[in-house]
């Protein structure tokens, strides 16, 4: 069940209906990775009786080849070419392989996908159904957006999904959008009930929802990689909620192509925990970082800085970029960080910070996390004095 999507849904019933009705549409829903795009398509092709559903994706791996993502959504209507006028069906046949010729005319490919997906829409309707569009080739971009905008008493709908901040471009200038935003927090919960059902406590469900920013792919990762007594509060959870696999790389997919003195301000950025763009700067320049990698950080919209204010765009966008980074980097970042906040008035803070840098016994440490749980417990804050407690035993020798 698809939770605080009805308006998305509405809108896609109502293209639907609408080809049924002769009146074509076209609708490329966006946003950031993980909030529900490819499921809001798989309802619609789920609720498309009557229609002929054809779907391709975008895939990184083929994006260099030509017509390939185009081909794959084409194919079912293949065997009808030569219903199209012979100029558009050769194109078609020489995009695909299926003639030889010396030169594909884009123009005539992208009359020839109109032609074909009109054409099998006199037998009955038609969803055609593109996934991923920011990894199709460009020859199939632009023969897809080309057909989107020229739809019109056709019994067609053609719906594009675009991940937002993607490193390659999907220009769908012209095609009606709709922004996948996250969800609210009742939605979410509901989406956490879904997934972990009432063995769930509270403060645990609190905290997968803080994580996950109303994310639904993350509620539903983060829960899956919690055991059932960490679910249950009865085992303590990481500082750090781990992602799967798959979510991390779509989450690291934009930092992996920045100069790598800009991920390591995004580290840097991600293992901070004060919001303070000084204290980010000022661990960047420990770590002798170029002055303007945090200004490089901010344009490529992974860290977002207001005054002295800063954060990590997404909480999982952090959670990713943390833990890819390898053991030595991120103790790099918190050793800077734990400098940066020298003579800051925050002690606590700062002997975190150096505890996350050790990677051995320290006695100094280890009283000055001590005296941080000590702080915590007189202020109420119990579980973070018994993480102090238990990485300050960590830290003393022959704990």
């Amino acid at each position: 069940m698809l939770h605080g999507r009805d308006a998305e849904r509405d809108s896609l019933a109502a293209l639907l209906d609408g080809a049924r009705e002769a009146r074509a549409g076209a609708l490329v829903l966006h946003g950031e990775p993980g909030v529900g795009k490819t499921a809001l398509l798989d309802d619609a092709v789920g609720t498309a009786a009557g229609l002929r559903v054809l779907r391709t994706q975008g895939l990184e791996s083929e994006s260099p080849l030509a017509f390939a993502a185009l081909h794959r959504l084409l194919r079912p209507l293949l065997p009808h070419l030569d219903r199209l006028p012979a100029p558009q069906a050769r194109a078609l046949g020489v995009a695909f392989g299926k003639q030889d010729g010396e030169r594909v005319d884009p123009l005539l490919v992208g009359i020839g996908t109109l032609s074909l997906l009109t054409e099998a829409a006199e037998q009955r309707p038609v969803l055609a159904v593109v996934d991923d569009a920011h990894w199709l080739d460009p020859a199939s971009a632009d023969a897809l957006l080309f057909t989107a905008r020229r739809l019109g008493a056709d019994r067609v709908v053609l719906l594009f999904s675009v991940r937002d901040g993607s490193a390659t471009a999907f220009a769908h200038d012209g095609v009606p959008s709709l922004l996948v935003g996250r969800l609210d927090e009742v939605s979410a919960r509901a989406v956490l009930q879904d997934c972990a059902g009432d063995a769930i406590a509270l403060d645990v469900a609190d905290r997968l929802l803080e994580q996950s920013g109303g994310n639904p792919l993350a509620l539903v990762e983060l829960a899956a990689g919690l055991s059932p007594a960490q679910l249950a509060g009865d085992a303590p959870t990481p500082a750090h909620l781990p992602l799967t696999a798959d979510l991390e790389r779509v989450f690291l997919d934009r930092a992996r192509r920045l100069p790598t003195q800009v991920q390591s301000v995004v580290l840097v950025a991600a293992a901070d925990d004060s919001g303070r763009t000084s204290t980010v700067s000022r661990a960047a320049a420990l770590l002798g970082l170029d002055d303007g990698a945090l200004a490089q950080a901010e344009t490529s919209g992974l860290v977002v800085t207001d005054g002295d204010h800063l954060h990590v765009r997404h909480p999982l966008v952090r959670s990713a970029i943390y833990q890819a980074a390898t053991g030595g980097e991120r103790r790099a970042a918190h050793r800077a960080l734990a400098a940066a906040l020298e003579g800051q008035d925050d002690p606590d803070r700062q002997a975190w910070h150096a505890a996350a840098a050790a990677d051995g016994p320290d006695e100094t440490l280890a009283a000055a996390l001590d005296a941080a749980g000590a702080r915590a417990e007189r202020r109420g804050g119990f579980v973070a004095a018994c993480d102090a407690y238990e990485r300050a035993a960590e830290l003393t020798a022959g704990a």
